[in-house]
């Protein structure tokens, strides 16, 4: 290579790994200010559905966590075990900072993955061309600002809850992990350790929960499918593949507490499997095109818009179809951020025929994006946008379907709209357009990640000090004093918070807290406001 041409791909990569690196250190300062809500108290106290005697606090051993993990199984709790058991064992070691550089290092290892997928259907599609100069960085830049479009609810739920971030991001690099190595056996590129990695990548992605199993076994069936029809191969590689995925799915799916979560909705129940479907058609549409997560369609439909008129200039598919397409997702746009506003409809709660009207289009949106992909031989982010289609389709037979629910698609989703950048506007005459793209949705993303980073600075200072406090009340019950009362803060900022005990409705998560400190039940906790900075000073020992 020559030396100019070495400094035109060198530089662009550098600056890539500078803007990952800078955002990485963002993650970490976020995490580092996000505390533990709701349920991580009963996980962290070995009391969750299960309490295990003689733990004081958060002082267990490995026994100890063993008979918890044994036990929540089989009492009704939960089946999802490898990743809590994992989230427990982290905090035993190394306490709440290790559980927050571990998931700021998570997100990240989506954001590089998501990265690396991207480039790599680029390098197969032989258009390494649009890896030189500042595509790279480009790329990087924009995957961050996806980041940044994540709303906070979705976060606050998701994200910055620990007993749901382990089952929800972190089996996303699992799942990018897997992927990448199974697909190599497109190529017979995949030799034993490959093969041995591909199986236990499966089983570990799989055993996690149940959108991100039914990722996992979509993207496995659709390889076979390929494999068997456009390229008659398959082997019993295959197999133990798609059984590795079974291994971690039936413990989930068989589980007592997956038949005690779904015994609690007798209203769902009551309901035939056709009425179930519908139903949750209409709840996963209003979701996906919720107010919580106007930011990630408006950059989605941003990039779909960008995908069509790159296939009209192209002559790729039909050009009646492609127009229409187009005008109907103008229209979707229109309606969601104009003339909703206009009608005063709160978002989300939008009319019966609206509603199937945006899931007609969700249908076609998905097929286009097929065609777009699949047309220009682009397997890995076919697969990918296949399995993010799944994750959300498998949520029509559940009973509940929280704002989390959307973020195995929106990390699926990462590659996909990456790959779009690059490819539509990574050509020399269009990059100064797809920066000035990422640029324009920076100035939405930033002061999106500003807010929500504020909002959990303000509530953390908070934590710390109702954390020390009710730390010291127990210390002096141990050491034989006569507490009836502790003295704590609200939260300045509800909105970047999970729920509380003060909040309506969750008061039994006193337990939990009670055993998270190893206070007695008789103790009260007594919340106020804050009103002043100064009313968070710790006293002087």
């Amino acid at each position: 290579m020559k030396n100019r041409d070495f400094k035109a791909v060198s530089w662009g990569w550098a600056a890539a790994a500078l803007i990952l690196a800078v955002f990485y250190a963002f993650l970490l300062a976020q995490y580092s200010r996000v505390f533990i809500y709701y349920d991580d108290y009963g996980y962290l106290s070995l009391s969750y559905g299960h309490t295990v005697s003689a733990v004081a606090g958060t002082d267990f051993n490995l026994a100890q966590l063993w008979e918890f993990t044994w036990n929540h199984y089989f009492s009704g709790s939960s089946g999802r075990l490898l990743y809590m058991l994992f989230f427990q064992l982290l905090y035993m070691a190394g306490g709440l900072t290790w559980v927050q550089v571990f998931m700021a290092t998570v997100m990240e290892a989506v954001l590089v993955l998501s990265f690396i997928v991207t480039v790599r259907q680029l390098r197969l599609d032989g258009r390494r061309e649009l890896l030189t100069g500042i595509r790279p960085a480009l790329l990087a830049a924009f995957l961050c600002v996806c980041y940044g479009m994540i709303g906070i609810m979705v976060q606050r739920l998701g994200s910055y809850w620990y007993a749901a971030s382990f089952l929800y991001v972190v089996p996303a690099v699992a799942y990018f992990a897997f992927m990448l190595v199974y697909i190599r056996s497109l190529d017979g590129a995949c030799k034993k350790g490959c093969r041995a990695a591909s199986v236990c990548l499966a089983l570990v992605a799989s055993f996690s929960q149940e959108q991100w199993t039914a990722a996992v076994i979509a993207s496995i069936l659709t390889v076979w499918v390929y494999k068997y029809f456009f390229r008659k191969t398959f082997c019993r590689w295959d197999i133990a593949v798609l059984a590795g995925a079974a291994a971690g799915a039936l413990p989930i799916l068989t589980s007592p507490g997956a038949k005690a979560r779904m015994a609690r909705h007798t209203d769902f129940l009551a309901m035939s499997l056709p009425e179930r479907v519908i139903s949750n058609i209409r709840v996963v549409t209003r979701t996906f095109f919720s107010n919580d997560n106007q930011l990630y369609v408006c950059v989605f439909l941003l990039m779909l818009i960008v995908m069509t008129i790159y296939m009209i200039l192209r002559g790729i598919g039909a050009l009646p179809g492609n127009v229409l397409f187009l005008a109907a997702t103008g229209a979707a746009g229109l309606y969601l951020f104009v003339a909703v506003q206009l009608e005063h409809l709160a978002p989300g709660q939008y009319p019966e025929p609206a509603v199937w009207l945006l899931f007609a289009y969700i249908l076609w949106m998905s097929g286009q994006i097929l065609y777009f992909l699949f047309q220009r031989g682009c397997l890995l982010q076919g697969f990918f946008y296949i399995s993010a289609f799944i994750s959300m389709a498998c949520l029509v037979v559940v009973p509940e379907i929280p704002q989390r629910v959307l973020m195995p698609f929106i990390f699926l989703s990462w590659p996909l709209m990456g790959y779009i950048l690059l490819t539509a506007l990574g050509e020399k005459r269009l990059v100064a357009a797809g920066a000035a793209l990422t640029a324009c949705l920076a100035a939405v993303s930033v002061p999106n990640l500003r807010n929500i980073y504020r909002g959990y600075s303000a509530n953390y200072a908070v934590h710390q000090y109702n954390d020390a406090m009710l730390r010291d009340a127990s210390a002096r019950i141990r050491n034989g004093e006569d507490i009836r009362e502790v003295k704590l803060y609200k939260l300045i900022d509800p909105l970047c918070s999970n729920e509380m005990v003060y909040d309506p409705n969750v008061s039994f998560m006193i337990y939990w807290m009670d055993e998270y400190y190893d206070l007695p039940a008789d103790v009260a906790l007594d919340y106020r406001d804050v009103g002043s900075p100064e009313e968070l000073a710790l006293p002087a020992e």
